[in-house]
């Protein structure tokens, strides 16, 4: 299901259109009292004060309200809900013309101190969106202005991954006389991915592979997985770390891959302190291998077995979830053959086991449509390998 992408506004741009909306109210006001016969000094000073007073938002709802559903693993606080990972998700029914977010930032708690910007993608009537940098330091944040009195649906989506920070949001905040109204219907299958930096869309906006990373270069909402979950029209989740593998990581660690990560909130957590509370997805597609290759070819046993215990792991939590194991388009040569030929085997080894819905699916490689940053796929990688992905997952399911 395509979206349009409209123009990133900056909040400047957002402050201007809430203030031409509210000058021409102003001048209309104005305009009636003087046809009436009557005078007010609040005419005189309609740039300033009159300005100042509309632009006060009056509606707050927290994060904890009915009006406001959530998506994803999002962090119960006080009073408060964290987006850590990829693809988090906020939705709700608006009828206002201005939204702010009330929310803020913590990269501290990843050690990486304020470098990193973290940026939601916003999602207006399910027709166009565009990106938000929630910066560091601030407690209110402008979304989207001058929408008319709606009311629209909007979803507001985690756009780059855990490790640039998260986003502790503590409710939505309309102009005046706002309100939320009944929270949109969410469609009721769902997929949830479990991969690396492919998956968080790690520099797909990046001109080429000369780029380094940056959060501004990193779009989740635009990596395969989220534009398969469109495609088919269900409800997406995420569990996606850069440089992470499901052996070995790609600096040759073995702490923290993706089946420790799996059983936490927060990837910084030292125990396993999600509790697995929310609907089983329908399917689940793990992404991982790139990392694992990436400095050698593993042995087969050892790849074939982490992969074995971080299935048995979802299993346990999600028993009737169909797996579709995924080739990397990262990899080439020997390595993209022998990951291929793990994973199909694998597949008939689990099979063979009694294992229903266990699929395997290689991604196309990546070259002939570019890179992005860092020799990481770009968003027209992206859009085939989701197309053909939702494809697969569409001719298997039975959706």
């Amino acid at each position: 299901m395509p979206i349009k992408k409209a123009a990133n506004l900056s909040m400047m741009e957002m402050d201007k259109k809430i203030n031409t909306h509210t000058l021409l109210r102003g001048l209309l006001l104005c305009g009636m009292i003087s046809w009436l016969g009557l005078a007010w000094s609040g005419c005189s000073r309609l740039g300033s004060q009159t300005t100042e007073k509309e632009n006060m938002a009056t509606a707050i709802y927290p994060i904890t309200s009915s009006l406001i559903l959530t998506q994803g693993r999002l962090r119960p606080g006080d009073e408060s809900m964290e987006m850590i990972w990829s693809g988090a998700q906020i939705h709700f029914t608006a009828e206002a013309d201005s939204i702010w977010l009330r929310a803020t930032t913590s990269p501290e708690r990843l050690g990486l101190g304020p470098r990193f910007d973290i940026f939601l993608t916003v999602v207006i009537d399910g027709q166009e969106f565009y990106s938000v940098l929630i910066p560091n330091g601030k407690s209110r944040h402008l979304i989207a202005a001058g929408l008319g009195d709606g009311p629209h649906e909007v979803t507001l989506f985690k756009r780059t991954e855990a490790l640039t920070g998260s986003i502790v949001v503590k409710g939505i905040e309309l102009s005046p006389r706002g309100q939320l109204t009944e929270p949109p219907s969410l469609p009721a299958r769902s997929i949830q991915f479990i991969g690396n930096s492919i998956t968080c869309g790690y520099g797909n906006l990046g001109d080429d592979q000369t780029c380094p990373f940056s959060p501004a270069t990193e779009d989740g909402f635009q990596a395969y997985g989220a534009i398969a979950a469109r495609e088919l029209r269900v409800r997406y989740t995420a569990v996606c770390y850069s440089g992470r593998g499901v052996w070995r990581n790609y600096d040759g660690s073995k702490d923290g891959i993706l089946y420790d990560l799996y059983q936490r909130y927060h990837p910084m957590d030292e125990e396993a302190s999600y509790p697995f509370d929310e609907p089983s997805p329908d399917v689940v597609a793990i992404n991982l291998g790139t990392n694992d290759f990436a400095k050698g070819i593993p042995p087969a046993d050892d790849y074939k077995g982490a992969f074995r215990k971080l299935i048995a792991l979802v299993k346990e939590h999600h028993p009737n979830a169909a797996l579709f194991l995924l080739g990397s388009p990262m990899l080439e040569g020997e390595r993209l053959t022998l990951q291929r030929t793990y994973l199909s085997e694998l597949v008939e080894e689990l099979q063979a086991e009694g294992m229903e819905q266990v699929y395997h699916f290689d991604l196309t490689t990546q070259g002939p449509l570019g890179y992005g940053c860092s020799w990481h796929p770009n968003l027209a990688q992206h859009e085939l390998n989701g197309q053909e992905l939702a494809a697969f997952i569409r001719e298997k399911m039975g959706w």
